[in-house]
């Protein structure tokens, strides 16, 4: 009988949706002992006021042990969040050609002509820097880099190469 009650509270929450499907009671946890029974069969007014605190009480552990988890969750989130702004950052400064080492290498190095910089390339293509740092990037890269830590460069000769293979590709399938 207590568990058909217990069922009947549990359908009854969750269909007035006073509670969230987290929060309804557990059926097993709310299921009553011989012991209590027995005792609620007795009419004894003090053990039907002890199963009902008892009710209560776990009830009320189960939220606590939620409460905590949550807390928990948040907590290991908010510890989290400055990495993944900063990350966030760079990648969105290096997809525009933004980086600070990009404008920190000294022209004494930027100005071999057989390297050439993200701006260089762009400009060479007629694409934007950010289209060439995706080419650069991707697991399959389809322009060929050369990384010097952050700093990106690329050879004159691999950008021709580029460029007329894909030449010979559009004029294939034409």
């Amino acid at each position: 009988m207590a568990t058909l009650e217990t069922k009947a509270r549990f359908i009854n929450q969750v269909m007035n949706g006073s509670v969230t499907v987290r929060q309804a009671e557990d059926l097993e946890g709310g299921a009553l002992t011989y012991a209590e029974i027995k005792a609620i069969a007795s009419g004894n007014p003090a053990v039907m006021e002890k199963v009902k605190v008892d009710t209560e009480i776990r009830k009320l552990d189960q939220l606590r042990a939620s409460h905590i988890n949550q807390q928990h969750n948040i907590r290991w989130q908010i510890k989290s969040l400055p990495e993944h702004i900063e990350s966030g950052k760079k990648y969105h400064a290096a997809a525009h050609g933004e980086l600070s080492t990009e404008r920190d290498v000294p022209d004494q190095y930027c100005g071999h002509p057989e390297l050439l910089t993200i701006s260089d390339v762009a400009e060479w293509l007629g694409v934007s820097k950010g289209w060439v740092y995706d080419h650069t990037t991707r697991k399959q890269a389809r322009l060929p880099a050369i990384r010097f830590g952050e700093v990106t460069r690329f050879r004159r000769q691999d950008i021709e190469k580029f460029i007329q293979e894909h030449a010979r590709r559009a004029s294939g399938s034409a």
